[in-house]
């Protein structure tokens, strides 16, 4: 708390006056940012149009959009102890996850709640996040900082023609 205290030139003792301590200041830090990256979600998923499958794409692309200008708040969104170290913030990323299991099971005509859709959202979730995750650290094998959410809308567009093209049992 003093490293913060001390950027944000104000007294040691200031931040305390608002936050218990360096989890709370990160959590409030993450909503903020998640609060800015919902909306460049949501403006995405609008312009999509009609199409699950475009709207998916297209918040995919946000995702990487909002990360290459954020790097720190990207990593400090993604990481798993503010996730477990705040309710609200743990809300957040499950309305986001809901999201993307919502326009999953409308691209490929099956019910979110169905134990395949929700594997689907879950497999999209985790190849976004894992592209994402390394082109934030600088681990991504991509030269160009465009090529890694087109690798990811490809992997995605993969996943739901495969899900589309599986039978329901």
């Amino acid at each position: 708390m003093a490293e913060v205290a001390r950027r944000a030139a104000v007294t040691a003792a200031a931040p305390y006056r608002h936050y218990d301590g360096l989890a709370d200041l990160l959590a409030a830090t993450g909503i903020a940012c998640y609060a800015e990256f919902t909306m460049r979600l949501d403006a995405a998923e609008r312009g999509a149009g009609d199409d699950p499958t475009e709207a998916i794409c297209a918040t995919i692309r946000a995702y990487f959009s909002y990360a290459a200008q954020h790097p720190a708040a990207t990593k400090l969104m993604f990481d798993g102890r503010l996730v477990q170290s705040s309710p609200e913030f743990a809300a957040l990323i499950a309305s986001d996850y809901q999201r993307i299991a919502n326009l999953a099971a409308m691209a490929i005509g099956r019910s979110p709640d169905e134990p395949r859709t929700r594997t689907l959202a879950l497999n999209i979730s985790a190849l976004v996040m894992g592209h994402m995750k390394l082109h934030v650290d600088g681990l991504s094998p991509v030269s160009s900082p465009n090529e890694a959410p087109e690798l990811a809308v490809a992997g995605v567009r993969e996943l739901l023609a495969s899900a589309r093209a599986t039978p329901r049992r």
